[in-house]
């Protein structure tokens, strides 16, 4: 039996680093500041980074076909209880009744046996089919579900097409617009001031 060869100090090393590496990673650092908080430069981060994402995405496989084999498993288990129970749903009921007599000789007991057919619970062929359903789901073999995006009431929803204004063109044309309309308003707060100092001094002749 082959025994697992322990770690030299060079990969322990190593392998300490990379899981403080990862754990600054998660926590939103860049490689810069990873860089500097642990004193490595950039080159070494990035390489240890690549080997971390490599081993993530193989784990996540590995974690995703485990999962799915025992989402299947599951689904198998229940089916066939399914299958099973209704089966046995579908076999004949008998049902045995007794009745005590009291005569001469004695007391007699009679017994009757009544067979009836059953046509099977319906409730098992719905797991059955909700568990063919489930599997078909996991295996992508269903067609995307259609998603329809409606406005209030269930009526069209209403799309409002704004103009995204490029920089090269029609951009000094919105400044100078813009310019314009500051103008007319500074013109016309102007005209305004005017007019009530007219009217002001002319209130005051008056008095």
């Amino acid at each position: 039996m082959s025994r697992r060869q322990p770690l030299n100090s060079g990969k322990l090393r190593i392998a300490q680093r990379r899981e403080t590496v990862a754990a600054l990673y998660l926590a939103g650092k860049t490689q810069w500041e990873i860089a500097k908080t642990i004193e490595l430069n950039q080159a070494t981060v990035s390489r240890d980074l690549a080997s971390l994402h490599a081993e993530w995405r193989r784990q996540a496989d590995v974690d995703f076909k485990l999962a799915l084999g025992e989402e299947l498993a599951r689904i198998a288990l229940l089916e066939r209880e399914a299958w099973s129970a209704w089966h046995e749903s579908k076999k004949d009921q008998v049902t045995t009744s007794s009745e005590t007599v009291v005569c001469k000789r004695g007391t007699l007991t009679r017994t009757q046996s009544r067979r009836e057919s059953q046509c099977g619970d319906p409730r098992y062929l719905l797991v059955i089919t909700e568990c063919s359903e489930q599997r078909s789901k996991l295996y992508g073999l269903h067609a995307p579900d259609r998603c329809e995006i409606n406005g209030p009431g269930g009526q069209p929803a209403l799309i409002k097409v704004v103009e995204v204004i490029h920089p090269d063109g029609p951009l000094e044309s919105l400044i100078a617009r813009s310019k314009e309309a500051l103008s007319r308003r500074e013109q016309g707060e102007l005209t305004v001031s005017t007019a009530m100092d007219g009217q002001s001094r002319a209130m005051n002749g008056m008095e």
